[in-house]
């Protein structure tokens, strides 16, 4: 009995020493992403400040730091949103929800700026009707993510499928695009939050790093499985959802 406490306790005391390090590397690394920016801010405050900036270049600066300002908002939001669901707080109920019409709505979104950027979008999904269980708002959520990270790292002349399947008791959503692998040694990573894989697809990363981590967390709440592959010719990310009893899916 006493072997089994320490035992216990040792294991409580393990997991306290990793969380800390956990909270430690996240407030390390949203300080650095806070940083950058805030060091840019200050270095045209002060030029505009000491008007040693030239009047043409006054307007590009405005939007720079406009744009800088609107990243940091959305870097915050997206703390808050990862915070709530690690907690568990403002659960909303899941509900029966039409997986097809989701994942429309997802695709009608990307669609005006896929056309601009020379993409093609594909979907494809079974006739029948596709009834999941789970919070729509969150599903959402995380087909824009992965619809976003698709886009941004799909080539001219790429294409992007949006593929929904379906058997007796899951359905799975896939996200491919075309383009460059994800370094092997950074897949187990890319759920991390901050993480950005030192590769060659990333564009631009323009996002806050801590999408993927969102969607790990809301995907979890729903006892999704998911996770992402290099293909052939380019990467899946994928995730399931669980189908109401009654629905028509697929054999």
């Amino acid at each position: 009995m006493l072997q089994e406490a320490s035992r216990q306790l040792e294991a409580d005391l393990t997991a306290q020493k990793e969380l800390e390090q956990m909270r430690q590397s996240f407030v390390a690394s949203a300080s650095h992403e806070f940083k950058t920016p805030l060091t840019l801010l200050r270095g045209y405050l002060e030029m505009l400040r000491e008007q040693v900036l030239p009047p043409e270049a006054q307007a590009e600066a405005e939007e720079t730091m406009i744009a800088e300002l609107d990243r940091m908002d959305n870097l915050v939001l997206d703390m808050l949103s990862l915070s709530r669901l690690e907690v568990g707080g403002d659960e909303e109920p899941e509900t029966p929800f039409d997986v097809k019409e989701v994942l429309n709505e997802a695709g009608r979104t990307f669609a005006d700026v896929l056309k601009s950027r020379g993409i093609t979008l594909k979907q494809t999904a079974p006739e029948e009707a596709c009834v999941a269980v789970g919070n729509t708002e969150q599903i959402s959520t995380v087909l824009t993510n992965f619809l976003s990270n698709a886009m941004n790292h799909t080539p001219k002349g790429g294409i992007i499928e949006l593929r929904l399947e379906a058997t007796p008791k899951q359905f799975r959503i896939s996200v491919f695009n075309q383009g460059d692998p994800i370094a092997q040694d950074a897949i187990k990573q890319i759920w991390e939050p901050f993480f950005r894989a030192d590769r060659t697809r990333a564009k631009n990363e323009k996002g806050t790093g801590l999408g993927l981590s969102i969607c790990r967390e809301i995907l979890k709440k729903h006892g999704s499985e998911y996770g992402v592959e290099n293909t052939r010719d380019g990467v899946l990310f994928y995730f399931t959802l669980h189908c109401v009893p009654s629905c028509n899916a697929i054999t």
